[in-house]
């Protein structure tokens, strides 16, 4: 037990941060004594300070009961991450689909390693995902789209310690995104084609940080499209999409929570509402949607598995696969952009960003100090150094000095210690319409497509960058080899994703030399396929 509070302090590398200096003396330790033991941090959700004491043979003994769980959920987690063909395909990749209650089953089944092994893969969804009371002219009601793959197990540079960090460090010195030859892709087969490829509409990555301890990859993403949105023209099918960054000892079960359970959640509530997709214009559409991501955030809250100090970001667009609105519905620090890419002159402009949630806003702040919490500014913000952010206090249960936490946002899912200083999971709900953002380029010459990302990501890479890149990749030119590779000057979706992630990870060592850790980097990219805008609803 006292090596599992060890290791989850350890882990929570991620959340603990008390200033800008990335060195915290956070617990003593020796077999005899006490002596200073330092964990190296930088980018956190949480502080706070634990004591414990561990015999030798205590941590000899957890480590080896470690390790054979861990080989026990790597065993388990196969079921799912190999999908047996089930006469279901995915028409995009010629992949075979599983039904993700399948998934959802032996995900829940897991209960002490829930969350611990990395959402990938393609799965098709059942009735229980439809838009409609009755839909007949599918034989699914969509798929849904986790990352293709963890980039951690595929890298050979990857490594468990710090010594492998430091040497990766010396090894890439170049940017992956403007030196295309030295970028070898670990995403195609040698002699075969690329599984994704020829996806160009979307795609998904995500990595796994370097974290002290046994910390999972505690990224989801999720890409949803709901082909029985509308009973007419087959291309119009909604689209979900979403990013959910945990945090916390146990974040991974509130982000994995998030991830296969929200989709299912509000696509009942959009049922039970009776909302028909594409809808009536008598209907008050808009607001009903709004009512349902609302009601789905708080009922994937209260239903959250941990119930203590961990929790995760959502922030998720839908578009409901007509009309001109698209529906971004938000609760944390994570960030999903909207972006317009002109086909005349091949440029990227972000036309959306939601707000992240931050304890100084002043609504936020209001809300906090009126329900009895504490905001902590640091010097630095105040200042204008927008790296440092400000937190919410959230004491101890027992209220003992040193044991307190501090959340480095307001709102969450999760998060059940901090609900009575104010910390909120209903979210901050945008509508944006593209009719108000062709700028005079008529609409067959403007693509829009959206991007959700960790943290992980924009932490080093400025979205501008992202979107530049991730829009030429969508509506580029594409020359595909034999073996399935983009020959054409324009990388493809998923070779963007790659490149992306990774340049990312170069930059967390590169720029920060004394660090020892990376976040968790994940991107999830879609293209918004306005259809008909002359002939959809307002709504």
């Amino acid at each position: 037990k006292n090596y599992l509070i060890l290791i989850n302090m350890a882990n929570s590398i991620k959340q603990r941060k008390i200033s800008s200096t990335p060195e915290l003396s956070i617990i003593h330790l020796n077999s005899n004594g006490m002596e200073d033991l330092k964990m190296h941090q930088s980018h956190g959700k949480y502080v706070g300070l634990v004591l414990t004491t561990l015999g030798v043979a205590s941590l000899i003994l957890a480590a080896a009961s470690m390790f054979m769980r861990s080989a026990q959920l790597l065993r388990s987690s196969s079921k799912y991450l190999h999908p047996e063909e089930t006469g279901e395909i995915d028409t995009a990749v010629g992949e075979p689909l599983s039904p993700i209650s399948k998934l959802i089953e032996i995900m829940g089944s897991q209960s002490v390693g829930y969350g611990r092994t990395t959402l990938t893969g393609s799965y098709w969804l059942g009735d229980e995902y439809k838009l409609h009371q009755t839909s007949t002219s599918c034989g699914h009601s969509g798929i849904i789209r986790f990352p293709h793959a963890d980039l951690s197990s595929l890298l050979s540079e990857e490594a468990s310690d710090l010594v492998g960090m430091r040497f990766q460090q010396q090894k890439e010195t170049a940017s992956l995104l403007t030196d295309r030859t030295t970028f070898n892709s670990v995403i195609f087969d040698k002699g075969k084609r690329n599984l994704l490829t020829n996806q160009v509409d979307n795609a998904s990555l995500t990595r796994k940080g370097y974290k002290p301890g046994s910390l999972p990859n505690q990224d989801r993403s999720i890409i949803v499209n709901l082909v029985c949105a509308s009973e007419g023209d087959p291309r119009n099918s909604a689209l979900l999409m979403g990013i959910f960054d945990g945090h916390g000892a146990r974040g991974h079960e509130v982000s994995q929570h998030l991830a296969l359970e929200l989709p299912k959640v509000f696509t009942r509530i959009l049922r039970e509402k009776k909302i028909a997709l594409p809808m009536d214009k008598k209907l008050p559409g808009a607001t009903l949607i709004e009512d349902a991501l609302t009601k789905a955030f708080l009922e994937v809250d209260a239903n959250e598995p941990v119930k203590g100090s961990a929790g995760s970001t959502a922030s998720v667009l839908f578009y409901p696969g007509s009309g001109s609105k698209v529906y971004i519905a938000n609760a944390g620090d994570s960030t999903t952009l909207i972006c317009s890419y002109s086909k005349t002159i091949r440029k990227s402009t972000i036309v959306y960003q939601n707000r992240k949630h931050k304890p100084h806003l002043p609504d936020e702040r209001q809300r906090i100090e009126s329900s009895g919490g504490t905001v902590m500014i640091p010097q630095s913000l105040l200042l204008g150094d927008t790296k440092e952010t400000s937190r919410v206090i959230i004491p101890s249960a027992d209220n003992k000095p040193f044991s307190s936490l501090a959340l480095a946002m307001s709102r969450s899912i999760g998060d059940y210690d901090g609900k009575h200083v104010g910390i909120i999971a209903v979210p901050e709900i945008d509508v944006w319409d593209v009719n108000d953002h062709f700028d005079g380029e008529p609409q067959t010459f403007t693509g829009f497509f959206a991007i959700s990302a960790s943290d992980g990501l924009y932490d080093v890479i400025n979205p501008d960058t992202v979107a530049a890149y991730i829009g030429q990749s969508l509506f580029g030119d594409h020359i595909y080899g034999t073996d399935g590779k983009s020959l054409g000057a324009d990388a493809t979706p998923l070779e963007a994703c790659e490149r992306l992630i990774r340049e990312a990870s170069r930059l967390w060592i590169s720029t920060h030399p004394g660090l020892q850790y990376r976040d968790d980097i994940s991107i999830g990219v879609s293209r918004i396929n306005f259809f008909a805008l002359s002939t959809a609803s307002s709504i």
